[in-house]
């Protein structure tokens, strides 16, 4: 097999074709059909890249095709098939895009990028087990990488391994301390151990990252929610509804800490508008909840509690 120059220099390669000559005779006719192949690959390859800029495609079908001649051309290029596993990704062709990074992986077991990639790949196909393996061994090979804590950490969330998702966002948060997702993450899994408290403080670290986001507030109010402070929880879920008016979540929630501080006709109007928007937006899975409360804050109205202040 021939030796292959690395990709930043295949635009050199391609450009100066000609400028030397090559002593050929040696090489049996298959190795001169070898080296022909190996030399289009390389410029099909070189095609597709002229097209990426920051990490990206920006015409990934077209790219995909370039590629494509080049795997068929040089199997054995392993560039190609990671590149070709990226456009893959762009155009979420997820087992594609898995069958591409594992064979760059079998070519470049060394590399941290192609484990971390297909790391992502499986976790949009639902392989936790093997996502988690992906991004342990990308770490293995260079700790460096905040994403990758990042992503192993959510699926420490989603696998229900709380601790270690803490584990995981608390070190991406020493390694990028104004990043949004790390805090909202570890949140999330403060929340599901029961550390309102702490969750509090991370949603509060997020909303300072990142003061647009409607799921920060409603994660914050939540925890106050939970905490029984229910008027920070009121203007936490207030302001997510304002920024998300669509969702039924937070008209919900909001209720609930209306309720909270005794203030029923309130809890009712928000479980109405909760209702209405559900109803619009077909979304069913809280029917059953909403209408509870509904009834609950209507009872509570018209035969109030005398024990209640």
């Amino acid at each position: 097999m021939m030796h292959r120059l690395p990709i930043l220099a295949l635009a050199l390669l391609v450009s100066c074709s000609g400028c030397v000559s090559r002593d050929v005779s040696t090489l049996s006719p298959e190795q001169v059909r070898e080296s022909k192949r190996e030399s289009l690959a390389a410029g099909d390859l070189q095609i597709a890249m002229q097209d990426m800029h920051n990490g990206r495609f920006l015409d990934p079908e077209t790219s995909e095709v370039s590629l494509d001649k080049a795997v068929r051309l040089d199997p054995q290029l392993k560039d190609a098939f990671l590149y070709r596993g990226i456009a893959r990704i762009q155009q979420k062709k997820w087992p594609e895009a898995e069958k591409d990074l594992s064979r760059a992986a079998t070519l470049t077991p060394d590399s941290a990028q192609i484990f971390y990639l297909r790391g992502i790949v499986r976790i949009h196909l639902e392989n936790n087990e093997g996502a988690l393996q992906d991004l342990t061994h990308s770490i293995e090979l260079d700790d460096t990488k905040v994403n990758a804590y990042v992503q192993r950490g959510f699926v420490h969330n989603k696998a229900k391994q709380y601790q270690q998702a803490v584990d995981d966002f608390s070190q991406a948060i020493s390694m990028a301390p104004n990043r949004y997702d790390p805090y909202y993450q570890r949140a999330l899994a403060y929340t599901a151990q029961g550390k309102h408290s702490l969750a509090a403080q991370d949603f509060t670290d997020a909303i300072g990252a990142t003061p647009s986001s409607s799921q920060a507030f409603a994660g914050r109010g939540e925890s106050y929610l939970r905490l029984n402070v229910f008027g920070r929880a009121i203007q936490d879920l207030r302001q997510a509804s304002l920024m998300s008016p669509e969702n039924p979540m937070y008209l919900e929630l909001l209720a609930r800490a209306y309720a909270g501080r005794g203030e029923y006709e309130e809890a009712l109007r928000h479980i109405k508008r909760a209702m209405a928007v559900a109803k619009a937006r077909n979304i069913t899975t809280r029917t059953s909840a909403l209408q509870r409360l509904n009834a609950e804050y209507t009872a509570k109205i018209l035969h109030p509690d005398p024990s209640e202040p």
